[in-house]
Parts: structure tokens; sequence; C-alpha cells
């Protein structure tokens, strides 16, 4: 009994994988397709779209300095990634229930294997991720 229940929960976890997947290959193939540039509307910043596996963090850091010398403040939107540059504009969108935050980059982080970008909890409460705790989202990322 307990082994199907993981099997289903395993499955589903992998669907939901593939559907995502399947959601961002369609994406760009209909911008590939169309002949569409996308680019912002005020430099013409060219954009990139990934799928991020994505925590939030909040109560062990609300109140310290982040990677950018910001206060880190849980209650707004912001996010930390290794890699991007601090400033980041970056539009996530939860596939699960299509909500949409966009956020900007001001900390580094995850340090926690798996997980390419962590969110703010006020983040994470507007994405509807907050009692999961880990979602996969797509990511618009203005380079």
């Amino acid at each position: 009994m307990i082994e199907q229940e993981m099997a289903k929960k395993w499955f589903l976890r992998d669907l939901s994988r593939f559907l995502l997947f399947l959601l961002s290959v369609s994406i760009f193939l209909v911008v590939l397709l169309s002949g569409i540039q996308i680019t912002s509307s005020d430099d013409q910043i060219p954009v990139a779209v990934k799928i991020l596996r994505a925590s939030w963090y909040g109560p062990g850091f609300h109140g310290r300095k982040t990677a950018s010398g910001e206060v880190y403040d849980m209650y707004k939107i912001s996010a930390a990634h290794k890699l991007l540059p601090m400033g980041t504009e970056i539009l996530l969108i939860n596939p699960q229930n299509g909500i949409r935050v966009s956020a900007v980059i001001n900390d580094r982080g995850p340090y926690v294997s798996g997980r390419d970008i962590d969110i703010s909890l006020a983040a994470a409460e507007a994405l509807g991720i907050r009692d999961q705790g880990v979602a996969d989202l797509l990511a618009i990322i203005k380079q």
C-alpha cells in the first residue's frame, strides 16, 4: 500500500516536471518558428526562459545584509541566485496555478544541492509554494 502511494507520488512529480518541460519547449518553438525575438520593452535586452528549482528562505536571514548590501526583508519579494548579476529582473511563474511574480536578484544562494534559486517568504506565499517549500518554476530572466 505504501509502495503504491510512493509510486503515485513519484509519478505525479515526474509528470509535473515533464509537463513543465513540454511547456518550455512549446514556448521556445513558438518563438523560434514565428521569428519573434523576445526582448524587453525598455532597453531591448534579450531574455532567457528556464525551469528553475526554487526554495524559499526567511526567518534565519530576516534583517541581515544580503550579498548586494541590502537588508533582507522576508516580507518583500526578492530572490537569490548563485550566478545571475545583482539587480537582474526575473519573472517567476508557477505552472501549477499560473501565478506570476516579478523579483530582483539581491542575494547569493541557494546553497542546497539540487536547487537553482531561493525566493523570499513573500514571493513563496504569492506563488503558492510556501507549504511545499520547493517547486519547479518557469523563469523569464532579463539578461
